[in-house]
């Protein structure tokens, strides 16, 4: 398990730890961080620049005391370089090795004289790779910040989405009944878009769920798509993450651009939409051909941001990817068994009937609900489809690792409107 955690800049000096045991036993056991951070110069490096380019003009809508212009009005690649907002260090410390499913206490802080420790948090390690215990899995994409409280008008806050409820499906979510082991974000996960300061926000907010469970996320395009992204070729590089490039994710979560992971009977890939698509679908062939034993983890679930299948029409680059991403995965995802496909960037809730055999789900609506439902059509794919709602989705499985379980649930009502079961023998 991989404990990540930032502190304040001027503390450098004190080396990062994590103190650890089993709950109900000491913390004896303790784990250096290795600290990273990102300064204002990466964001021009990335984007070949020499130095963060000033701005010559007034910033819009001034005489409403907004700090600055709003996302779609800064829709320019320098924006998270000319909005920094120093994130302080940030540490990750490796614990381990641990035994599967316990029960373990942890804080986090400096050593030494003068060092200040966390509160004590738990989490329950994962399950062994091929147990056949019960699990529950959280599932959500598209999430965001939440909008801004009243007290909040006229700053930098002004600025973000108004119509993002991300935090507030996040602590929905925590206070589910369902004893989740591993929480998933499929890409789009602050909408910070180079406002710096959201990614604060957006990592407190996760906090309450990544502090007792292991997070695994993919990359969106607001997380990466940037106008040099010549590896996102051929539709990925635009300039929706505004001059982010990957870096505030990639030195926040601690992964390579695609992995995959086992996790008790699931075996997890966790592909990437803003990079080589043809490279991935290679990997990806190997990874579960040579990777993955059928008998010990016999569901294979594959998250992706942008949606491979979907009811809905949407002109330039989104029409372009899906176009090239169905033909390019379409029939592999069937020939390699996999069982379900989860996707998000389109903010609604849609799934498919199998294709293939294999179940597409689209599930944009982590915080946002901005989704026109007249960009859809009526398709005989579509099993079950709803918009202008935010929520989560429930992946269970039981009956020794025979049956899947997927339920989506609404944030408001709480209630699951749409339920799906696989089995296996």
């Amino acid at each position: 398990m991989i404990v990540s955690w930032t502190s304040n800049r001027t503390l450098d000096k004190l080396p990062r730890v994590v103190a650890w045991g089993i709950e109900g036993t000491n913390l004896s056991f303790t784990a250096n961080a290795f600290s990273r951070t990102y300064v204002q110069q990466d964001f021009a490096k990335c984007l070949g620049y020499n130095s963060i380019i000033p701005r010559t003009t007034v910033w819009p809508k001034r005489s409403m005391h907004v700090l600055s212009c709003d996302h779609w009005e800064c829709d320019s690649d320098i924006t998270a370089g000319v909005l920094f907002y120093d994130p302080g260090w940030l540490h990750n410390a490796t614990l381990g090795p641990l035994l599967p499913s316990t029960r373990y206490t942890y804080r986090v802080g400096e050593s030494g004289d003068g060092g200040v420790m966390s509160d004590t948090f738990t989490f329950v390690s994962p399950p062994a790779v091929g147990s056949r215990e019960d699990l529950s899995i959280l599932y959500t994409a598209d999430v965001g910040i939440g909008p801004r409280t009243p007290q909040e008008n006229g700053s930098a806050v002004h600025n973000g989405h108004e119509l993002d409820y991300g935090a507030q499906n996040l602590q929905t979510a925590s206070n589910d009944s369902a004893p989740f082991s591993l929480m998933l974000l499929n890409g789009d996960l602050s909408y910070a878009d180079g406002w710096l300061w959201m990614w604060e926000r957006f990592m407190d907010s996760i906090s309450p769920l990544a502090s007792r469970m292991p997070l695994a996320i993919t990359m969106g395009n607001h997380e990466i798509d940037f106008i040099n992204n010549t590896e996102g070729a051929p539709y990925a590089n635009t300039r929706q993450s505004r001059g982010e490039c990957g870096i505030t994710s990639y030195r926040r979560f601690h992964i390579p651009p695609y992995y995959s992971f086992d996790h008790g009977s699931v075996h997890f890939v966790m592909l990437n939409s803003e990079t080589n698509l043809t490279a991935q679908k290679e990997w990806m062939k190997s990874d579960i051909v040579n990777n993955v034993n059928r008998t010990q983890t016999p569901w294979v679930i594959v998250l992706s941001h942008r949606p491979v299948y979907g009811s809905y029409s949407d002109p330039g680059e989104d029409a372009g990817y899906r176009n090239f991403s169905t033909q390019l995965l379409g029939e592999v995802f069937s020939q390699l068994k996999v069982d379900v496909v989860f996707m998000g960037h389109k903010h609604f809730y849609e799934r498919m009937h199998p294709i293939g055999n294999v179940t597409y789900i689209i599930d944009g609506s982590g915080g946002r609900m901005d989704f026109e439902a007249s960009h859809s059509f009526a398709s005989n794919d579509t099993a079950y489809k709803e918009f202008g709602t935010v929520g989560y989705t429930r992946v269970r499985v039981s009956e020794g690792a025979t049956k899947l379980t997927i339920e989506r649930v609404h944030m408001v009502s709480k209630k699951v409107k749409d339920s799906v079961v696989l089995t296996k023998k």
